[in-house]
This record gives structure tokens, C-alpha cells and sequence, in this order.
């Protein structure tokens, strides 16, 4: 294994150090050497047996971290006493003890530094990525929606993993300057530097290599004919945002199958992992709902509290709890990062997951969420249930806010 070599290699190394201290100091690097090492088979297997450690340690870093997090209080220590922070009930302090909600693990594939090969990491994104080639994906899309003007769209990260669009005109003079120097090459050179530049104002998708969203835009723009090109020109950023969107459309799809596919393997399981905080930070704590676990509770919008409030006053709810997010509550991880709103603790044992949708909410969100809920609570097993609940309008497999009552008023 790659480990025992570098290990084997270090001991070695150690061993002889002294005896040929000035001999090393002395060794020159033959460059030549290490180019064609480089270049060989054996030394890209090399290579890339080093990356997939490093890759496997980073991960199993972070898994550290998470455990860490998990046993303690979310709050920083340089900030417990400057913070207004609300623990568990003491009514619920027992109750709470032994619950561990279900994660998503991935078996890892090889030994390293911190684990043996078989051991669980929990699951993210990126590593149902992997073999994610965009050049090989699908590069159709729909541009007959066009916006009359010409107008830039920014995207400017609100909150993590949340951008805002924020929109300006575009100087004349900056775009008839485009204009005027790319309408003066020939065909080929105009969409690659039109790929170019669109590529570059995408925002940097850090799963994907530079050069294959390069390839990927010309292969959307090769066979534009003067008239599309031009239209692009005049109203580039909205083609951005469109050719952005289909990426991140084509990487959702891929990790969605790839994370079927795992499942199905049993390399994905599902692990009792995640413990409650002993102490929560909500940004504007709600109160006045009676059985909430934590002394306050996180902010809700009125349809949220609408249903908490309609559940937590049935006679088959223990406790809930308004989940946090952004890394500080529970997450279902799986194809999607999804955090649902609540956790309902029952009377006959179970976990019920809630997420509440609008009517105004974008269905092809709503149905991946749905999709990952549904998968995480066959796999988490049978005292585990998820709910996405519509005010009105809703999915398939979705319940209205009496459809979610009746099912819970008789978990006793």
C-alpha cells in the first residue's frame, strides 16, 4: 500500500541520516529525472495514489472536526460569555440522551492516516462528483428567452451558497469596443474568445476544471450562426446565467445517480450519527409554542409556525426542535445539502423530519428535497419518517398541513 511505502521509505531515510548527513546536503535534483518519472506510467500511478490519499485525509479531516463539533455546544469558546445562548429544557435533558439521527456514510476504499479501508465517512457532494466529466455531458439550452436589453447580471453572495442577482447597465463604450474587435475576426476565433470570455465570468465551480468550462461553452456556442453571436455580445450575461445554471443542473443529475447507485452498492449507508447541541444560538429566538426542546427556539416565517404550532399541540408529540442551518443543524446530506425545518420527537419512539414549502416555492427544489427525504427515511429505518408539507399547491408525495396531522396524532 502507498501508506506502508512512504512509511517503509520515511524509516529508511531515518536509519541512514546521519551516516550520509553531508552527502545530502551536497545531492543535486536531476530535473530531467523527475520529468520523465512524471511522465511514466508507474510514475502517474504514483501520482495519483498520492492525490487520492491526500484527498482521502482531507476528508477524513473534516470528519474529525464534525465529531468534535458534534459532543460540544455549537458556540465558540472565546464567545460563550458574549453570546445569548439557550440550552436544552431540563425536562428533555434525559429524554435527549441517547437519540442519534442518521447520516449518510461512504465506505472508503483504501487505507490512510487516520482510517482502515472499509471505514464510514460521512457522505458529501463532491465525492459523488467523482469521474464528473462536463464534456461528455449534454450542451443544449434553451436561449429563446432573451431579455430585451442589454444587462449584466452579478451574482453576489448573500449568504453561503446563496447569491443574489444584482443588476446593471453595461457602458455603451465598453460594449461597442467588444463588439468592434470581435466582429473583426474570423468565425473560429470568435467563439473562442467568446468562450472565453463567457467562461470566465462564470463563477468559479470548483468541482470542474477551468479548461473544461472553456470546451463546454464552445461547444454550446459553436454552431451560432453572426446573428447569435452578436446577440450574445449585447446580452451576455444573461447567456451566463443560463449556461450556469445548466452545469450546475448537469452535476446535480450526476450526483443524484451516482448517489443511487452507491446506495443501491451499499458503499452509502446510513449511521446514527448526530447528536443535539447542549446549547443553540438561533438568530431571533421564537417562543410561546409549547414541547420546543431548546428554552428558545430559531426563527420561523408564518407558515412555519403555522404547522409547528398545529403539531406541537397533539398528544402524540414529545418535543420539537426549529433545525439550524448552514452547518450548525442537522443535515441530510446526500445529492443535495438539505437542512429540513423541524424535528418532532413522538410518543411511540419515532423521528419525524418536517419541511415546509409555499406556494411560491420552485417545485424542482422542492422535488429533490422531497426525493433525498424519502430515501433517508427508508434507509434510516422504521423510526424514522420524513414530511414535506404544501400551504396548498404541492408535489407528488407531498402533504398538506391536515394530511400531516391526521399521520401524527396517532404515533402514541
Amino acid at each position: 500500500m502507498l501508506t506502508e511505502s512512504l512509511f517503509s521509505y520515511n524509516n529508511q531515510e531515518n536509519d541512514q541520516k546521519t551516516k550520509h548527513s553531508n552527502e545530502d546536503s551536497e545531492t543535486e535534483i536531476n530535473v530531467e529525472d523527475i520529468k520523465q518519472k512524471e511522465s511514466s506510467e508507474e510514475g502517474r500511478k504514483k501520482l495519483d495514489d498520492i492525490i487520492d490519499l491526500a484527498h482521502s485525509v482531507n476528508i477524513e479531516y473534516e470528519k474529525k472536526i464534525r465529531d468534535l463539533e458534534n459532543e460540544k455546544s455549537t458556540i465558540p469558546t472565546e464567545l460563550e460569555d458574549k453570546v445569548k445562548a439557550f440550552p436544552i429544557k431540563e425536562v428533555f435533558k434525559e429524554e435527549i440522551k441517547g437519540i442519534k439521527l442518521p447520516m449518510f456514510h461512504i465506505k472508503i476504499n483504501q487505507n490512510s492516516l487516520f482510517e482502515k479501508k472499509g471505514a464510514l465517512l460521512p457522505l458529501t457532494k463532491n465525492l459523488l462528483l467523482e469521474g464528473f466529466d462536463l464534456n461528455v455531458e449534454d450542451h443544449k439550452i434553451d436561449f429563446t428567452k432573451t431579455s430585451s436589453e442589454m444587462a449584466s447580471i452579478d451574482l453576489t453572495e448573500a449568504r453561503k451558497d446563496e447569491y443574489v442577482p444584482e443588476y446593471r447597465k453595461i457602458d455603451d463604450n465598453v460594449k461597442e469596443a467588444f463588439i468592434k474587435y470581435i466582429t473583426s475576426l474570423s468565425s473560429e476565433s470568435k467563439i473562442n474568445q467568446l468562450a472565453g470570455r463567457l467562461a470566465r465570468q462564470i463563477k468559479r465551480i470548483n468541482e470542474i476544471p477551468e479548461l473544461q468550462i472553456i470546451q463546454y461553452v464552445k461547444n454550446v456556442i459553436s454552431n451560432f450562426n453572426s446573428e447569435k453571436i452578436s446577440d450574445i455580445i449585447h446580452d451576455e450575461y444573461f447567456y451566463i446565467n443560463l449556461i450556469r445554471k445548466k452545469i450546475y443542473f448537469l452535476m446535480d443529475n450526476y450526483a443524484e445517480k451516482q448517489f443511487g447507485i452507491l446506495l443501491d452498492k451499499g458503499t452509502i449507508l446510513c449511521v446514527e450519527s448526530f447528536k443535539f447541541p447542549s446549547k443553540i444560538i438561533p438568530k431571533q429566538p421564537v417562543h410561546g409554542i409549547t414541547k420546543n426542546l431548546y428554552v428558545e427556539e430559531g426563527e420561523m416565517n408564518n407558515l412555519e409556525k403555522c404547522v409547528i404550532n398545529e403539531v406541537a399541540n397533539l398528544d402524540s408529540v414529545v418535543f420539537w426542535h426549529r433545525n439550524l442551518e448552514r452547518g450548525k443543524g442537522f443535515l441530510l446530506n446526500g445529492f443535495i445539502n438539505h437542512y429540513p425545518d423541524f424535528i418532532v420527537k413522538m410518543k411511540d419512539g419515532k423521528i419525524v423530519l418536517i419541511e415546509t414549502k409555499g406556494d411560491d416555492r420552485d417545485n424542482s427544489d422542492s422535488m429533490k428535497k422531497l426525493r433525498l427525504g424519502e430515501k433517508w427515511a427508508s434507509k434510516a429505518g422504521n423510526n424514522y419518517r420524513y414530511f414535506m408539507v404544501f400551504e396548498n399547491a404541492k408535489i407528488d408525495g407531498a402533504r398538506s398541513i391536515s394530511d400531516l396531522i391526521e399521520i401524527l396524532k396517532d404515533m402514541k
